[in-house]
């Protein structure tokens, strides 16, 4: 029987005492676990070990070599009270031990504040290391201790409070996700069976169709045939005296049979693309690569025509490369605007057969910001595009789609295309404000702004002199030049701004781009100098003086919106 050490098997922390001997099991020599004893000799003993003993060894107490069964033994409830208030005993004096001064033997009640220690009177008067330090009833600290523990705990316990309730949000939370889960589960699966009988009608709609267009093709081939059989069988059995005699009612027959049927069958197209309202549909554009052969002989780049998609612009990037003695077909989609930030974008690249609706097609997605190109380096050969003819006349047809992965992706791509139209629109307000201006007679500088101030009717604005309206009226309109002067024939004239009826809204930016309109007659039309057009060819301004002593017009086509500036003027020769 394997045996232990006596004093560690029952308080590792002391040392064995005689009343320790009396709750050792005799078996374990441990403490006692739900202490039975043998009603023969009266040891005790734990009812785990006695049992095992009686159920693997013999039934007879190993003590006393009794017969024992299970039921003869004897339960004794009362030895763990025991054993706890034994605990309880030996912790106080435990305690009680260190609380006596080991110096004086004597009642440690005092503490020394200044020192920081626990001490006993005859310390705290008669020793030398507390002379004229602050003293304090030992009592009163640990009351003082207590009560800081105390309030510390009851912070604790508040804090424990607010966590085990933050553990039941949580856990709450959790259990709402996995409630939301369920149900988001229950409507997909709701919406796919919604859309599972769309898809389902529309196939039927579009199979209706087709039958009906079919069933009509079928049956002018049958007249067709009919036709057919009638030459075939007037041929082959009627003599020739027959078929000379036949002849106008076999063609009269025929003709009526062509009639019948139309020369250009009018089919409805029907689509092959489904109505998909939880998935934004594609977007796409039909490219023809023209001159192909040079394409691979050059190694040049193609890049099909932009092409805009809520907001956003694409374009198709195509051209060869060799590898390993064969050549590769690359085609790539490239975002030309969009967002600098990455969005998820589906796409399909394919190429269409020029005389059947065959064709080679892939499908992905990718995450595409501004600059951005995604394809495939190796799209198919270009044995494979001559093998199944795709290039037809030296011409290759491909057709990308692209489109958001999602309706939400689409919406930002539309918000931030609002955006910027909004931003662009009011960057472009009227610089030329009609209540600045009381009257076009004649102005002076004010800064960036002309300020005009009454003058003579019939002052004359000449081009040679230092106006200031003129100096300042191109910095109003972004730095365009008004025209003063007007040439008709080999004469020089002066205009002399009088009056103006309209703003501008547009935007300006230099170029020297004649646009003017003339006219030989003198008395009806004059030719301006120097009219220029405004944002590198997006706008354009053209003047036109009609007759002397009429109107300059002015026409600005800024953002697809035409403002009108008229001026009365009076040519006058220099």
């Amino acid at each position: 029987m394997t045996t232990t050490n006596v004093s560690n098997s029952l308080h590792p922390d002391r040392p064995s005492t005689p009343l320790d001997e009396v709750f050792r099991c005799f078996i374990c020599l441990g403490a006692l676990q739900n202490a039975v004893l043998c009603p023969t000799c009266s040891k005790l003993c734990c009812e785990h070990c006695i049992k095992k003993w009686i159920r693997e060894h013999r039934p007879e107490c190993p003590h006393c070599r009794a017969r024992l069964t299970t039921s003869q033994l004897v339960t004794c409830r009362f030895i763990d009270d025991l054993q706890q208030q034994l605990e309880v005993v030996t912790k106080n004096k435990k305690f009680a031990k260190k609380d006596i001064c080991p110096k004086h033997e004597t009642k440690i009640s005092y503490y020394c504040k200044t020192c920081k220690v626990a001490l006993c009177s005859d310390c705290a008067m008669f020793g030398d290391d507390h002379r004229e330090h602050e003293f304090e009833r030992l009592q009163t600290i640990y009351e003082h201790h207590v009560s800081n523990l105390k309030k510390q705990g009851d912070e604790l316990r508040q804090r424990l409070i607010k966590f085990e309730e933050m553990i039941k949000n949580v856990e709450l939370r959790e259990r709402l996700c996995r409630d939301a889960k369920s149900q988001a589960e229950e409507e997909l699966l709701s919406l796919t069976q919604y859309y599972q009988n769309l898809l389902s009608t529309q196939l039927q709609q579009k199979q209706t169709s087709l039958f009906v267009q079919k069933a009509v093709l079928t049956k002018d081939k049958e007249c067709l045939r009919s036709a057919l059989k009638e030459i075939d069988d007037a041929i082959s059995n009627c003599s020739w005296v027959e078929l000379i005699q036949e002849q106008e009612k076999i063609v009269d027959f025929l003709n009526r049979i062509q009639s019948s049927i139309p020369e250009q069958l009018k089919q409805k197209r029907v689509s092959t693309l489904f109505q998909r309202d939880f998935v934004p549909t594609y977007d796409y554009d039909i490219v023809e690569v023209k001159n192909f052969s040079q394409l691979v002989d050059t190694g040049a780049v193609y890049y099909s025509r932009p092409m805009k998609s809520s907001g956003i612009s694409w374009r198709l990037k195509v051209y060869t490369i060799k590898e390993n003695q064969e050549t590769y077909l690359s085609m790539f989609l490239e975002l030309l605007m969009g967002s600098s930030k990455p969005s998820t974008y589906q796409y399909s690249l394919a190429l269409k057969h020029p005389l059947n609706l065959s064709g080679f097609e892939r499908k992905f997605s990718s995450n595409f910001r501004l600059g951005d190109c995604w394809g495939y380096n190796k799209f198919c050969t270009l044995s494979f595009l001559q093998e199944r003819g795709f290039v037809s006349k030296n011409v290759l047809r491909v057709r990308y789609m692209v489109r958001a992965a999602t309706y939400y992706q689409r919406y930002l791509d539309q918000k931030r295309y609002i955006k910027k139209l909004e931003k662009a629109l009011s960057s472009k307000a009227s610089l030329v404000t009609p209540s600045k201006y009381t009257s076009l007679y004649g102005g002076k500088d004010s800064g960036d702004q002309v300020t005009c101030v009454p003058a003579s009717p019939k002052e004359t604005i000449c081009a040679a002199c230092k106006q200031p309206f003129i100096k300042k009226f191109d910095n109003s309109l972004n730095k365009w030049i008004v025209p003063n002067s007007v040439q008709i024939s080999a004469k020089l004239y002066h205009l002399d701004c009088r009056k103006s009826s309209s703003a501008y809204d547009g935007d300006g930016d230099d170029d020297d781009d004649d646009d003017g309109e003339s006219d030989n007659d003198a008395q009806s039309a004059a030719e301006v100098i120097g009219t220029p057009r405004l944002d590198k060819g997006k706008s354009s301004i053209r003047r036109s003086c009609y007759g002397i002593s009429s109107l300059l017009k002015v026409t600005v086509d800024a953002m697809n919106t035409q403002v009108d500036f008229q001026f009365r003027v009076t040519a006058v020769e220099c």
